[in-house]
């Protein structure tokens, strides 16, 4: 916790080289959410990230083509 009394949680990626973080939540002293980063903003994190090093992720197949929409360099193993 901070000074002013906000909680900063991470939101990382686990991959097989290691964690990414992506992104944080924000919370009051009293639990209630500050800040929530987008799901479009956490994805272009992710893509700068994996443009920045090649990393291996782990996702449902469901998801793979909206992956794919922000992450044109996907390969699928």
């Amino acid at each position: 916790m901070t000074k002013n009394g906000i909680w900063n949680v991470k939101i990382i990626v686990k991959t097989p080289q290691g964690i990414i973080p992506v992104g944080e939540l924000l919370f009051d002293f009293n639990g209630n959410l500050i800040d929530v980063p987008t799901k479009e903003s956490l994805l272009n994190i992710l893509k700068t990230k994996l443009n920045e090093e090649r990393v291996i992720i782990k996702v449902r197949a469901k998801d793979l083509p909206e992956i794919r929409k922000v992450v044109k360099d996907v390969h699928v193993l």
